[in-house]
């Protein structure tokens, strides 16, 4: 099981843990069903209720409708390890968009210009 698929499992099976790793978003995560599932679960979490399997689904566009409730029953919900996993995603994925933008600032002179300026 990937860290990602671990980290929404363990979620789903106890909502509670979210809030160790509630500064996770949606853009931390890299397939598509988990970006939908994760901005769900934010958004069910903000409404004041439980990221349910059943809420998770009907509010997302799932291939695989199925995919939350597998996601539970795989997941080992060790808290050390659920944030150390979203931590290393977090820093990894942060990491990843400083190159970038340190990659476009190299090559495009005004591109610092326009942004440093702003």
């Amino acid at each position: 099981m990937n860290a990602y698929d671990e980290i929404i499992g363990a979620v789903l099976r106890e909502p509670s843990l979210y809030e160790k790793v509630r500064f996770l978003s949606p853009g931390d995560f890299v397939q598509d069903d988990h970006i939908q599932i994760w901005g769900a679960i934010r958004e069910s979490v903000s409404e004041g209720h439980d990221p349910t399997p059943e809420r998770i689904a009907a509010s997302t566009f799932l291939d695989d409708q199925d995919l939350p409730r597998r996601l539970i029953h795989r997941a080992s919900a060790n808290v050390d390890a659920l944030i150390r996993q979203a931590r290393l995603i977090s820093e990894e994925r942060s990491r990843g968009r400083a190159i970038t933008i340190t990659r476009v600032a190299l090559t495009d002179p005004d591109w610092v210009i326009l942004n440093y300026a702003a």
